[in-house]
């Protein structure tokens, strides 16, 4: 923790300490998040076109392109609701908030 002491702003009492370190906390818990949902991404994809691939004649292929689709749309709002929310200037209720979304 010492070597993110650098990133806290100064606080004067305690309340503010321990709010700037929740904020810390969770602006990396998502830069963390989004790095990850980066990485999955292209295997995802290729893990849903294996998928059709493999079950094409044994599952009806709407089935597998409505499961496909519903999956593709989930990322896609996931994208959407990351990429329209900063967080420099976000206060800590918006960043609890956006967590949670997440």
């Amino acid at each position: 923790m010492a070597e993110f002491a650098s990133e806290l702003p100064e606080a004067d009492g305690k309340e503010g300490t321990s709010e700037a370190v929740a904020r810390l906390l969770l602006t990396r818990r998502m830069e963390d998040f989004r790095a990850g949902a980066r990485l999955a991404l292209l295997p995802s994809l290729g893990s849903m076109v294996a998928l059709i691939y493999m079950f094409s004649e044994r599952v009806p292929l709407a089935v597998l392109l409505g499961w496909a689709g519903a999956l593709v749309s989930a990322i896609v709002v996931q994208i959407i609701a990351d990429y329209r929310f900063t967080c420099a200037d976000a206060t800590l209720a918006d960043l609890r908030g956006h967590w949670r979304r997440l």
